[in-house]
């Protein structure tokens, strides 16, 4: 009988220490109120700065491909030159790119002897490079070592 007892000293030891340390402040979830408050004060300052970011960058997503998509049909001229092989060579000239935009200046010869130069000028969003705009210099020229 002895072993019993000791054995219901400790689950008796047990079973009162499981009561009186959260009535003691244990630092569990939903039991510390000032820390409870900190947690939703904190969630609350991470959500509204999200939305912070949401609203300064809202619509940019869309401005950007109206801007790619408009670019794109007013240079199909030059595109589809490219495509069909009328574009012999094309050369880049000079790449300024500072980490946000580049703007890369090209000079593409044409079969023909033709040349033009052109700007493309590059957008840099969310890991990724983005051509904006492209625009003729001048051109069609012929080429200097034509005759």
């Amino acid at each position: 009988m002895k072993g019993h007892k000791k054995f219901l000293s400790v689950v008796m030891a047990i079973v009162i220490s499981l009561l009186i340390f959260p009535l003691m402040g244990c630092e569990g979830i939903g039991i510390n109120p000032a820390q409870d408050q900190l947690r939703a004060e904190y969630q609350k300052g991470f959500e509204d700065g999200k939305r912070e970011e949401a609203q300064k960058y809202k619509g940019l997503d869309v401005e950007l491909a109206e801007q790619i998509i408009g670019d794109t049909q007013r240079s199909q001229g030059h595109t589809l030159d490219i495509i069909n092989g009328q574009i012999k060579n094309v050369e880049v000239l000079r790449v300024d790119n500072n980490g946000q935009t580049a703007i890369v200046e090209t000079k593409a010869y044409y079969h023909s002897g033709e040349y033009i130069t052109g700007v493309i000028e590059f957008l840099y969003k969310d890991g990724y490079w983005y051509p904006v705009k492209t625009f003729r210099l001048q051109g069609p020229k012929k080429s200097e070592n034509e005759g």
